[in-house]
């Protein structure tokens, strides 16, 4: 049976025994204010942790010191002696929980990454910053420890937990991630043999104390949930005249605020176990896990299905049924997702099949490829309380009968409103040019190969730099016919100042200027000569260019 290991209670009188996995992990998110361990009652009991075999003895910090009588001649208070225990409590499992950060760093990403087993991307997506949080709980267990060595009666604590509060922060982008790792985890499982095949034999080494790479990489979300928690018990027996009553509420206050963001990602990790759950009961086994993906609605049905030939091959249910001398209904389960719907045949007879049980899958389809018709409002009895589902991509016509009014307007309800929330989260797929179910990788393969088209091209031009083509007279051509109106636009500048010479000229014959009819001639002819002389060498300047 796979369990979690987990913080141990501090003092209590029940021994904490580890429940199955997925059901552990959501009870330390869902619950985890009244995960608080219980210690009014001072038993002189040992704490037991079942760790997937034989019970391990936790020591407690009055055993640190070497004994009961010890601890008594020491005159503390009840509470004094509490609050020490919190404080070994809180030391001891952050040794085991670095420990087991260790583990995930040498036993799965380092082979993984010298084995070349997954890509860079899909190890971020795994793993997220894992190490840095090891780096982080590292120098914290160096600070508790090295503050237990200077005396074995730590009299504070807080001021280490506000030096590494800041710190602590890097859980917000690991436990984000937690559902999006749990979703690849899962994706892998299937699809990469190698993977599957190394995660076995990882889980087969003594080190992994037969636990799976999931019950690793929840332990942060948990360790980061666990703290709060251990902070309220040491300020409940801290005195308030303490000096590190302060530093301890401060230090609470700050992680508060870090759990409170983790929480609030607890119903998207329930929903992916629940699917995790779900897929496990198929036979042959289904990949359905996804991050975003939850179940909205889940009934047993009966079902009349027939493939289509083609689309137009059925106009609607009672064409359907008027060219079928047997209709043959059958119950099936009906499950209705966010953003698609599953038809399933129960292989067993569980008396809750919806819940339990192995299951053949029937069909799986996108709401992007699924119709819904109600309007089957026809007198003939066969009819009544029906709802026609049409599928498509392959193309197949459904009729579910439901067997009264009421239970045909529920399910058409949780039909209708899932399918529009669905779309209205998915505008693109009421355009029918829209490719909805394109493959990335064939979105990226014809990505890649239009740049490769592109740098062929260029490569091409590059390689004929020089050659005569049948490009480049087409850009000199463009190029001289500019110049030819540079040309003609400075020939057309010569004519005006000649036509202004001749102006000036007949003003001298008609005498309006004769003092200094002389002056201006002199001054034309020779901004005509140095006109004609611009426009001669521009001509050369540009042959040779051309």
């Amino acid at each position: 049976m796979e369990v979690v290991e987990e913080p141990l209670p501090i003092e209590s009188e029940s021994i904490p025994l580890k429940n199955e996995q997925n059901q552990k992990d959501l009870e330390s998110l869902g619950n985890l204010h009244q995960s608080i361990p219980s210690i009014e009652n001072n038993s002189k009991q040992d704490s037991i942790e079942f760790i997937n075999g034989p019970a391990k003895l936790k020591k407690k910090w009055v055993d640190f010191m070497g004994g009961q009588a010890v601890v008594d001649n020491m005159g503390l208070s009840k509470d004094s002696i509490k609050r020490q225990e919190v404080i070994y409590e809180m030391i001891d499992t952050e040794r085991d929980y670095v420990n087991d950060l260790s583990i995930i760093i040498e036993v799965y990403i380092e082979p993984l990454k010298s084995n070349n087993i997954l890509s860079k991307k899909d190890l971020n997506t795994l793993f997220s910053n894992v190490e840095q949080i090891y780096g982080v709980n590292k120098e914290l267990l160096s600070l508790f420890e090295k503050r237990q060595q200077q005396n074995p009666y730590v009299d504070e604590i807080g001021d280490i937990w506000l030096t590494m509060n800041e710190y602590l922060k890097m859980y917000l982008l690991y436990c984000s991630n937690y559902a999006t790792a749990l979703t690849k985890l899962e994706n892998l499982k299937s699809s990469s043999k190698s993977f599957a095949k190394f995660l076995n034999t990882q889980f087969q080494k003594p080190e992994s104390r037969c636990l799976h790479l999931d019950s690793f990489l929840i332990k942060p979300v948990q360790r980061i949930c666990k703290y709060p928690l251990l902070l309220k018990e040491l300020i409940k027996y801290t005195d308030e005249s303490n000096k590190d009553y302060k530093n301890l509420k401060d230090g609470y206050a700050k992680l508060q605020t870090v759990v409170n963001v983790v929480n609030g990602a607890s119903k998207v990790v329930e929903a992916i176990y629940s699917l995790i759950d779900f897929q496990s009961r198929f036979s042959p086994k289904i990949n359905i896990v996804s991050s975003n993906r939850k179940i909205k609605y889940q009934c047993e049905v009966n079902i009349y299905t027939k493939k289509l030939s083609s689309p137009l091959q059925q106009n609607s249910a009672m064409d359907l049924l008027n060219s079928q001398s047997n209709i043959e209904k059958k119950k099936r389960l009906l499950y209705i997702f966010n953003d698609m719907l599953i038809i399933a045949k129960p292989l067993s007879q569980e008396y809750d099949k919806l819940d339990k049980g192995k299951l053949k899958l029937i069909e799986k389809r996108e709401f992007s490829d699924i119709e819904i018709d109600s309007s089957s409002d026809s007198k003939d009895p066969n009819m009544a309380n029906t709802i026609e589902i049409r599928l498509n991509n392959p193309d197949m016509m459904g009729i579910i009968f439901c067997n009264s009014e009421n239970e045909k307007s529920e399910l058409l309800n949780q039909l209708t409103s899932t399918l529009k929330e669905y779309q209205s989260n998915n505008t693109y797929i009421n355009n029918p040019k829209v490719v909805k179910r394109l493959p990335s990788e064939k979105v990226y393969s014809m990505i890649s190969n239009m740049s490769q088209d592109t740098e062929d091209l260029d490569n091409n031009l590059e390689s004929t730099e020089g050659e005569s083509i049948n490009i480049l007279p087409t850009v000199t051509e463009r190029e001289l016919s500019v110049n030819d109106k540079i040309t003609i636009g400075l020939i057309c500048a010569g004519i005006v100042i000649a036509a202004i010479t001749l102006l000036v000229l007949s003003f001298i014959i008609l005498d309006y200027v004769q003092e200094y009819g002389i002056y201006i001639s002199i001054v034309a002819l020779i901004g005509a000569m140095v006109t004609k002389e611009y426009i001669i060498k521009k001509k050369e300047k540009l042959g040779k260019t051309n």
